[in-house]
């Protein structure tokens, strides 16, 4: 119970900041999620400069913080607001109902989990060593950085394990495991209420029912590595965006700068997927035809400091082997071995990915037409970018290439499968809807020629 401490504490916190950025707006359903995530976040920057500047994690210092800052967020929203608004109950799909729907499906992945409560191997040698170190390395904390493995990979996810189990005085395993679960459920309530928004009912079901028939989903999202933060954070930033732009909504600017913030503090992937968003962000400025757009910059800003660093400063002792051999970009031995590993475990693999990616590849043909609108075409361009970008480190990376794809490949499509199964659904309910709007008053048949 201990544990519901932790999580009850970063949704309060995110709670309480979702409903300073959206002002006079109550927060909906879809917030809830969301709040989620901006509490997690919150949270984990605080300690990392707790620990920078004390030289130390302090227990007493960092659940004082956390009140404080709860106790200045309350008064600032009582002061300014008189009260805290929730639509939660009166939205098209309330919060109960959407629980209640889901809680086969949350008791099957708290079930997978609890098959390995420690985690899968990163979680052993990475993330929840690392917080065990923050933890009890006192002065000496920053040596996980200079000496460890890949200790210059940005931290949100030790130093949020580190702060739950700072507050509850233990280092419970039920923490980390409890950390995927929630994150899991936050990622498709952002998904269900982001396409519920923009479509209907029905289409918000189907889509997360499809996701949840993907293995690959349920187990990667269980392991308790960073990739679940990863899809999470990607989703939740890209469905702000796009609100941002759809309604020139300044406080959705905010956020998803925010949202990316922590993306990119996540994982070295998460800073690949944010910088890609931030390219495709200049590339495509003519939707962003408001000023208002400047506050995904400010949005940003916070995270910035302590995600260089990590990146740079602590990481300096670092002797980790990044050297490529660009002699194999034009070897075809190893072109034809990733197409065929890619062929073999993501199409073929019915046991990982069952039929997502062949339907994913067949949606993008049938509705090619859709993929021009702004909302499909800044995603698809992105996962053109992302798939580019780590298919050519596997050209050039000195790994054995079956060796490397075998340990990253799932886990990189993993890290994006929710916002493509929101591509997805996007351009197959616009296809649909598009056929219905050129159906005839009375007529079986579709018109075809314009």
């Amino acid at each position: 119970m201990n544990v519901l401490i932790v999580f009850v504490l970063s949704y309060v916190i995110g709670a309480l900041s979702m409903r300073l950025i959206k002002g006079n707006r109550a927060l909906s359903a879809g917030d809830f999620f969301l709040a989620w995530g901006l509490g997690v976040g919150i949270s984990s920057q605080i300690v990392f400069y707790e620990i920078v500047f004390l030289n130390r994690f302090d227990f007493w210092m960092n659940t004082l913080v956390h009140l404080i800052l709860v106790g200045i967020l309350l008064a600032i929203t009582v002061i300014r607001y008189r009260r805290i608004t929730l639509n939660f109950l009166s939205d098209r799909c309330s919060l109960p109902r959407f629980f209640i729907f889901l809680s086969p499906f949350i008791m099957l992945v708290f079930f997978v989990a609890m098959g390995k409560p420690h985690g899968d191997w990163d979680a052993w040698s990475l993330w929840n060593y690392r917080a065990n170190f923050i933890l009890r390395s006192g002065e000496y904390w920053m040596d996980i950085f200079v000496n460890g493995t890949q200790g210059n990979h940005p931290w949100l996810l030790p130093f949020y394990i580190a702060h739950g189990w700072g507050l509850i005085g233990q280092e419970s395993f039920l923490l980390p495991l409890g950390i995927g679960v929630v994150f899991c459920i936050a990622t498709l309530g952002v998904l269900f209420y982001d396409l519920l928004d923009r479509f209907n009912l029905k289409v918000a079901i189907y889509s997360i029912i499809f996701i949840m028939t993907v293995p690959a989903f349920i187990f990667l999202s269980t392991i308790q590595y960073s990739d679940i933060l990863i899809s999470y954070y990607s989703l939740a930033a890209v469905t702000c965006l796009l609100r941002a732009v759809r309604f020139d909504d300044v406080q959705y600017f905010f956020l998803s700068g925010l949202l990316f913030g922590f993306l990119a503090f996540c994982k070295d992937q998460g800073i690949v997927i944010a910088l890609i968003f931030i390219f495709l962000f200049f590339m495509f400025q003519r939707y962003f035809l408001s000023a208002r757009r400047h506050f995904f910059w400010l949005g940003i800003l916070p995270a910035l400091p302590a995600i260089v660093t990590v990146k740079y400063w602590m990481s300096l002792g670092q002797t980790e082997n990044y050297a490529v051999q660009l002699e194999q970009l034009f070897d075809p031995q190893r072109w034809f071995l990733i197409a065929q590993f890619i062929w073999t475990n993501v199409f073929e693999n019915v046991t990982v990915w069952g039929y997502f990616w062949v339907l994913f590849a067949v949606t993008c043909v049938l509705c090619f037409k859709q993929i021009s609108r702004f909302e499909n075409k800044i995603v698809f361009c992105f996962l053109g970018s992302y798939i580019f970008v780590f298919l050519l480190a596997y050209l050039v990376s000195v790994y054995e290439i079956v060796w490397c794809m075998g340990t990253t490949l799932n886990r990189n499509l993993f890290q994006v499968l929710p916002l493509t199964q929101l591509m997805l659904t996007s351009l197959f309910a616009q296809h649909l809807q598009q056929d219905q709007d050129m159906r005839k008053p009375g007529d079986s048949n579709l018109v075809v020629d314009h």
